[in-house]
């Protein structure tokens, strides 16, 4: 024991000689606390950092902060036992809101201490009107703070569509108010398209799961006319969850106008107030889209009774008009013929010499056409002429360059050249010797030098006996003269 009792002595005073137990010194602080703070009620302020219910139990339990400048500088537990569990419903009965994370409140509690739980506060009462005012405050902050960011009426600047039939709704799948949104869209005689974004519209995670589905809309905005978040069937007090700055700016920056319909029959919430338009209830938001569409049928309906109106009037003066036509064509066209049949008659006389006159004219355009084309073709082969031979002088003096550098293989090119074509035209020259002499023996002259001759009837060349006939007086043609015959027989 002297070496505790040094210890102690060496650093703080001593109050027990022997070491104290976790247990016994925890029960003296319990006892400590207790006769100093057991019988008072302390009104207290903070800031609920997270509350939960043990249904086990029946107990609820709160994580309490205090802040300062948004630096937390102090955390308490509290609970609320089960046999003080009113306390809760009224608070809730009174402000229509429910305890959540981020709620200032004003409460009665006792300061308790439990060698196995620590610290904590017992609340006893929760002033309604505190928190209200609380929850009154921070509404105003947030449409202040959507004012300036100029978010307020965002989305009520939008065009609303003129045929609303693909809605996009936010909202939970088992809530009755989306089921009666619904079953009356299904039950009118339009064929809406209802696309569901399944969120729980009450708890702490309703205001993040609001947003997410508002930012998935977003990106797929071109798949819908129109956005409805709406709730229904559950309690009044999960209302003040539509109060929330992020809902309201989702809203605002949305590009499709949002209708909502969450419930509320005093007070708007900031995302009603944010919403191109608000409703008290899903039904009523169901009602409105389907008015659009059936004003839009009423518009199309006058419009086709109005352009039938019109369409009949103007057959109407069209048939007038068409029939004034009829009289005045009528008209025209028996002048017409009138005049056409005089001008005909005048023509008919003119005739001959106007023909007369079109084929001297022609005759004179062909003349000038002739002697245009014999000018166009002697220019043509001239320009031809002069430019071939310009081009024989380039390639003449392109052909002296070149031999001029390859002197010795052109020389010897030049050689053979010269022989094939020595060659080759005497070989052209044996073949026109050949083809003249078989020319010469071909012309008639010579056939005719030959003792052969030709007979012709009536300047044609007789082939055949059977194309004269006794009488016909037919010509032959000798190599010298010519004798005229008369026909007498025939043999064939």
């Amino acid at each position: 024991m002297l070496k505790y009792n040094s210890f102690f002595k060496a650093n703080s005073e001593v109050i027990k000689s022997s070491p104290f137990t976790l247990t016994e010194i925890l029960n003296e602080v319990k006892e400590h606390i207790d006769s100093k703070y057991r019988d008072t009620l302390y009104l207290i302020i903070a800031e609920i950092k997270e509350v939960r219910f043990d249904p086990k139990t029946g107990n609820y339990s709160f994580d309490l902060i205090d802040k300062q400048n948004d630096n937390i500088t102090a955390v308490a537990n509290a609970v609320i036992w089960r046999n003080n569990a009113n306390v809760i419903e009224e608070f809730t009965k009174a402000t229509g809101i429910k305890l959540k994370a981020g709620m200032k409140i004003l409460f009665k509690a006792y300061i308790k201490y439990s060698p196995k739980s620590n610290l904590f506060l017992d609340i006893r009462y929760i002033d309604p009107s505190y928190t209200l005012g609380e929850v009154e405050r921070r509404r105003r902050e947030i449409i202040d703070q959507l004012g300036k960011e100029n978010l307020m009426d965002k989305n009520k600047q939008l065009e609303f569509p003129l045929l609303p039939l693909r809605v996009a709704v936010i909202s939970s799948s088992v809530s009755a108010g989306y089921n009666d949104f619904k079953t009356i869209l299904q039950n009118s005689n339009y064929p809406f398209e209802i696309t569901l974004f399944n969120v729980n519209v009450q708890g702490e995670q309703m205001e993040q799961d609001v947003v997410f589905k508002f930012e998935e809309i977003s990106r797929h905005w071109y798949n819908f006319d129109v956005v409805v978040l709406v709730r229904g069937g559950g309690s009044g007090a999960d209302l003040h969850y539509f109060d929330s700055y992020l809902i309201g700016k989702a809203i605002a920056y949305c590009p499709l106008p949002v209708l909502t319909g969450i419930g509320h029959t005093k007070d708007q919430s900031i995302a009603d107030l944010v919403a191109y338009r608000a409703f008290n209830t899903p039904t009523a938001v169901a009602n409105f889209i389907i008015e659009k569409v059936e004003e839009l049928e009423r518009r199309i309906s006058e419009i086709e009774e109005r352009v039938g109106i019109l369409t009949v009037n103007i057959l109407v003066a069209k048939n007038i008009e068409l029939n004034e036509h009829i009289n005045t064509l009528k008209y025209r066209t028996s002048k017409i013929l009138s005049d056409n049949e005089n001008k005909l008659n005048l023509l008919s006389q003119n005739l001959p010499y106007l023909v007369t006159i079109s084929i001297s004219r022609e005759k004179n355009k062909i003349a000038q056409n002739e002697n245009q084309l014999k000018l166009y073709t002697q220019s043509f082969i001239h320009n031809k002429l002069s430019l071939l031979n310009s081009r024989i002088e380039n390639l003449k003096s392109l052909t002296n360059q070149v031999i001029s550098r390859q002197s010795t293989s052109l020389n010897f090119l030049a050689y053979k050249l010269d022989t094939n074509l020595r060659r080759l035209m005497e070989n052209y020259n044996n073949k026109l010797i050949l083809i003249e002499s078989k020319v010469n023996l071909l012309d008639p002259i010579n056939v005719l030098k030959r003792g052969y001759s030709i007979t012709r009837l009536n300047g044609k060349v007789l082939k055949s006996s059977l194309s004269v006939n006794s009488g016909d007086i037919i010509e032959t043609i000798l190599y010298i003269g010519t004798i005229k015959s008369e026909v007498k027989t025939k043999e064939e």
